[in-house]
């Protein structure tokens, strides 16, 4: 056991914070003073059992330890948490992180607090970089909790998802691991970079049995009600460029985890105002992270493995170096295929048909990432550019900062539901949108954007 803790001890007067129902036989979360262990017991023990633990046995001694339960784990939340976040910030957005720092505080003391009681976790993160650095932050996070606290790893369920919102099948599946535990403390769900959107929100209502911390940075629907210890700049005077990998990391630093690295990356994945494209290993594990969440093994989507790769300097260049080429030679291609269109107040507009990508053997970067790196090196040249890339029933579109506040895409986007009475469907924030064409078709649903956004005949 870490620092010292022997588990071949007699440890008198252990306290029951956590129960696994595992077959016949429970699995059993004790508090003791400085230190948390696992145990079976010949016994059946309820919560808050006083027990004897030796050699990974727990005997029963007594009933009525819950005073005792909150005495520890106070304590030992304590020692961990630090009350503070700290984390190089841009001074855009500091005004941003100190509205948010009470909600950044109370989410943080709430991960200490679940790990260490041995209440299980679920992690569910948006499948791209954003949504990756954020998921590798708390891995970060909660494997310092666990040698600092000599907690045993617990079983978290880190699960990457590419819808854009809470569904019931989640809800259902997190229910189910729950169901198999009898805890002092609630579940927790964690959501990073993904559920706002009116589809969560039966799940968010029926959400009264486990916590939860929300980490989001895309806009609010008005017909959704977030869940308890939601965080969105967006709700804090702040924007979308404010990534959920930036955020998570400040909710990691207040435990004593430092991830600059991720929080750089994940603004680089997301195209942020406030990214630092000149930080090098920054631009590697943003361009890696990118790859691993569509094209990674099982093993490396998930935190471990993710992180298993950026923490070693050669894996990760060699890595980089592989998915860079590809990056590269699909956004040369893409340019010598775009049709142009000249629009109001200066605007061109550059639409890509990623089929044609596709046929050309290149199906990295998927459409979405691909309309993001496509934007990012045409607006080098002229700021005013709106990247389209369209493929199957589905459009990406991505505005250059100068103009993504006059244009207002996601606004367009409700415009265009509405003109159609619901058959195209969509969101996103200023930046980065995506459209269902529905029913409508691709020809027409085009056509109607690119009306809206004033474009004239291709250039």
């Amino acid at each position: 056991m870490r620092l010292g803790v022997r588990v071949d001890m007699v440890h008198a007067n252990a306290v029951v914070s956590a129960i696994r129902h595992s077959n016949s036989e429970g699995m059993y979360t004790l508090l003791l003073n400085d230190c948390a262990l696992t145990a079976s017991s010949p016994d059946v023990l309820e919560l808050y059992d006083l027990v004897e633990y030796k050699d990974g046995k727990a005997k029963f001694v007594s009933k009525g330890g819950r005073l005792t339960y909150l005495r520890r784990i106070s304590s030992q939340v304590k020692k961990i948490f630090g009350h503070t976040i700290s984390l190089k910030t841009d001074p855009r957005c500091e005004s941003t992180v100190k509205e948010m720092q009470k909600r950044i505080l109370e989410a943080s003391m709430l991960c200490v607090r679940t790990y260490i009681s041995g209440a299980p976790i679920s992690v569910r993160f948006h499948a791209d970089g954003d949504g990756a650095a954020a998921a590798i932050a708390l891995y970060r996070m909660f494997n310092h909790i666990s040698e600092t606290s000599n907690a045993p790893h617990r079983h978290i369920s880190w699960n990457p998802v590419r819808e854009n919102f809470y569904s019931v099948q989640q809800f259902e599946t997190d229910m189910m691991l729950f169901n198999n535990y009898h805890t002092a403390e609630k579940p927790l769900v964690i959501g990073l970079d993904f559920g706002t959107a009116e589809e969560s929100a039966p799940q968010f209502a029926r959400s009264g049995k486990f916590e939860t911390i929300w980490i989001d940075h895309h806009p609010m629907p008005d017909a959704l009600k977030p869940p308890s210890n939601y965080i969105n700049p967006m709700e804090y005077k702040g924007n979308s460029s404010i990534s959920t990998g930036f955020v998570s990391s400040l909710v990691a630093s207040a435990s004593g985890v430092q991830s600059s690295d991720l929080a750089e990356a994940s603004l680089i994945s997301d195209m942020s105002m406030y990214a630092n494209h000149s930080d090098l290993r920054a631009f590697k594990i943003a361009e890696v992270l990118d790859y691993l969440t569509v094209r990674g093994s099982d093993h490396l989507r998930r935190p471990k493995g993710m992180e298993s790769v950026i923490a070693d300097q050669d894996a990760l260049d060699s890595m980089y170096a592989e998915v860079h080429l590809m990056v590269e030679n699909a956004l040369s291609a893409g340019q010598k295929i775009a049709a142009k269109y000249k629009c109001k107040n200066d605007i061109i507009a550059v639409v890509v048909d990623f089929a044609k990508i596709k046929r050309m053997g290149m199906d990295y970067p998927l459409p979405g990432r691909y309309a993001s790196r496509l934007q990012y090196l045409l607006e080098q040249s002229n700021p005013r550019t709106v990247t389209i890339v369209h493929y199957r029933s589905f459009i990406s579109v991505r505005a250059g900062r100068e103009i993504s506040h006059k244009l207002k895409i996601p606004e367009l986007i409700l415009a265009m539901g509405s003109d159609t009475n619901g058959a195209i469907k969509g969101g996103g924030h200023m930046e980065a949108s995506s459209i269902d064409v529905g029913d409508y078709g691709m020809e027409n649903t085009l056509s109607l954007f690119l009306h809206l956004i004033g474009a004239e005949n291709p250039k």
